[in-house]
């Protein structure tokens, strides 16, 4: 496919080449470019060893519609604004320690089914590790030094004395 640029659109697009950090971006600025300069789709897949069918989509991608960054990404969410935020409020009230669990809340409550990856993504997106709140295990975590149910030796043994030394030591 010949794509006809003009001096100002090929200074453009090697100025986007030159600062972008995306190389799906990149790639497709370099297909742009190369069918330009009257590179074949074949010669144009060689050289950024991506399939001829990628170059081809690059290229019709960006003669429709200029497109050169990809637009995959999180697909619509199942649940309201209104239903997220009550599946947070939930879990940190709550402590789940399997991820099935999760998804059968999720069911049970919204009639919404996801997959363990599905969960791990939603959780993951809306600051949650594991079902469990960072934030919150940590002060967990805070409150159990307090109360000194670690040991100075389990603390020791496994390396993290001198950093919730150094923690306390700065007034924290």
């Amino acid at each position: 496919m010949k794509i006809v640029l003009t001096p100002e659109q090929k200074q453009q697009l090697e100025q986007m080449h030159n600062t972008e950090r995306d190389r799906r971006v990149c790639d497709r600025i370099k297909a742009v470019l190369l069918a330009s300069e009257d590179w074949s789709q074949v010669m144009i897949s060689q050289a950024l060893r991506i399939h001829e069918s990628t170059v081809a989509r690059h290229l019709s991608n960006y003669v429709l519609s200029e497109k050169l960054k990809p637009e995959n990404g999180r697909s619509q969410s199942r649940l309201s604004d209104t239903q997220t935020m009550q599946v947070i409020e939930h879990l940190i009230e709550k402590t789940y320690f399997h991820t099935r669990q999760i998804i059968t809340y999720f069911e049970v409550e919204f009639g919404v089914s996801y997959t363990v990856a599905g969960i791990n993504k939603w959780l993951h997106h809306h600051g949650f590790y594991q079902g469990i709140d960072v934030g919150l295990l940590f002060d967990y975590c805070h409150a159990m030094f307090e109360r000194q149910f670690f040991s100075l030796l389990y603390l020791q043994s496994h390396g993290l004395y001198q950093s919730l030394r150094a923690y306390y030591l700065m007034g924290n």
